[in-house]
């Protein structure tokens, strides 16, 4: 009876593979280390061109890569991918957006104001990083389907997703408008969204 049913999870997880993994057979022998690194570097060679990449740019838009974690579903896999990326992205723009403003006013602060100054930069460059990622979109996702030592099927995804650069010099533009209206240092208001 055990054996049936680990031949019907090899034959589940071999389809499960098929579909996901781009057609890359299941070792014979999950718990052979030899056939696993051979399996495992087939998945890597696999995945598409961008699933390595990590961060760039390119014409109008930002890309960033995600990975999640290996779960038991592929949706889970998919959503922690997804969340992955958004966190990356978002804490590139972040600090994009962080050193824009720090620049711009410890270059006139007064020495006494550069503390306060410089955490009223970051709280606003974390503002309109969330505005800017309220833009993202999922661009491509891939998933591969594992199996670990006691034989248990588990499914890894990479998310490619992309913020358009319009959407960071929206964000700036707002920025500047809401400080004009409030007063602020003028150095700030005077923040050029063209300049990212």
């Amino acid at each position: 009876m055990k054996n049936l049913m680990m031949i019907s999870v090899i034959a589940a997880a071999s389809v499960l593979a098929t579909a996901c993994s781009r057609n890359v057979p299941l070792p014979a022998d999950y718990s052979n280390p030899s056939e696993k690194i051979q399996y495992l570097q087939a998945l890597k060679d696999n995945r598409p061109d961008w699933a390595d990449k990590g961060l760039w740019e390119d014409g109008d838009f930002v890309y960033q890569v995600g990975q999640g974690l290996t779960f038991n579903s592929e949706r889970e896999a998919k959503k922690h991918a997804n969340r992955d990326a958004s966190f990356r992205l978002s804490e590139y723009i972040t600090r994009e957006l962080s050193v824009e403003f720090t620049e711009m006013i410890v270059s006139s602060a007064e020495a006494t104001e550069i503390i306060e100054q410089k955490t009223a930069a970051k709280e606003l460059a974390k503002s309109l990083s969330r505005s800017v990622i309220s833009n993202i979109h999922v661009d491509e996702t891939y998933t591969e389907l594992t199996v670990d030592e006691d034989e248990q099927v588990g499914f890894t995804a990479f998310t490619l997703v992309k913020v358009p650069k319009k959407a960071i010099k929206n964000a700036m533009k707002y920025a500047k408008s809401k400080l004009e209206s409030t007063e602020q240092p003028t150095e700030l208001a005077d923040l050029d969204p063209n300049n990212l």
